[in-house]
C-alpha cells in the first residue's frame, strides 16, 4: 500500500517532497471519472485494460476540494498481457482509432520485447493542468518507485517520446537513465516518431 501522506520513508530511504493541501494514495472506488477525463486529457491515444487497475494507479488528491491533481500508473511486468482482444477492442471505437492501433501494434511488440520479467512500468504519468510545476510528477515518481520496492523488484521503467525534454530531464533528475530507442511510424501522419525507453536500479 502507498503512503497516504507525502513523507519521508525511512524504510525505503525515498525522500517526497512536502505539498500543501496535497496528499498521494492509490485510486479509490468512485473516482473513475476523474482519472479517466485526465488519462484522456493528457494521453489521448492510451487504450488499456487491467482488471487490478486500482491497485497500480497512484493518485494525488487535492484536500480542499478533493480534485484529482495528478496520475500515475505502475504495471507489473508479469500482468502485461491482460489486455482486451483486438476484436473486442476495434468494433467499441471509431474507424480512424481503430486505424491507428492497428498500425501501432508493431511499435507495441517492439516495446513488449524490451520490458524484463519482474520490472515495473510506469506507464502513465500526467498531471491536471491547474497543478502543473508544483512538483507532483516528482512526487508522483518517487511513490511508484516506493510502490516497486514493495514488489520486490529490482528495476522500474518507463517509455517518452524523444520529442518531450521537459519529462525527460525530470526523468534524468531522478535517476533514470536512457536504455534503449525505438523508431517507429508516427500514427496516421508521415514520418518517424522516437521512444526512449528509461529505467533506474532500485
Amino acid at each position: 500500500m502507498v503512503n497516504s501522506k507525502a513523507k519521508n520513508n525511512q524504510e525505503d530511504g525515498i525522500k517526497f517532497p512536502q505539498m500543501k493541501n496535497i496528499h498521494i494514495r492509490c485510486m479509490e472506488k468512485g473516482e473513475e471519472d476523474q482519472v479517466a477525463k485526465i488519462l484522456v486529457h493528457g494521453f489521448s491515444n492510451e487504450l488499456l485494460y487491467d482488471e487490478n487497475s486500482t491497485k497500480n494507479i497512484i493518485v494525488t488528491v487535492d484536500k480542499n476540494n478533493k480534485q484529482i491533481a495528478g496520475i500515475c500508473k505502475v504495471q507489473d511486468s508479469n500482468s502485461l498481457g491482460k489486455k482486451l482482444s483486438l476484436f473486442e477492442i476495434l468494433k467499441t471505437i471509431p474507424i480512424r482509432t481503430a486505424f491507428w492501433i492497428i498500425m501501432t501494434f508493431s511499435s507495441f511488440d517492439k516495446v513488449c520485447d524490451l520490458i524484463l520479467e519482474d520490472e515495473q512500468v510506469v506507464e502513465s504519468l500526467t498531471i491536471h493542468d491547474n497543478y502543473k510545476k508544483q512538483g507532483i510528477g516528482k512526487n508522483l515518481l518517487r511513490h511508484a518507485e516506493c510502490m516497486a520496492k514493495q514488489r520486490k523488484s529490482k528495476k522500474i521503467s518507463l517509455f517518452v517520446y524523444e520529442e518531450n525534454p521537459i519529462a525527460i530531464k525530470l526523468y534524468k533528475n531522478e535517476g533514470y537513465v536512457i536504455t534503449h530507442t525505438i523508431y517507429d511510424l508516427k500514427s496516421l501522419t508521415f514520418g518517424n516518431e522516437t521512444s526512449l525507453k528509461m529505467e533506474k536500479t532500485i
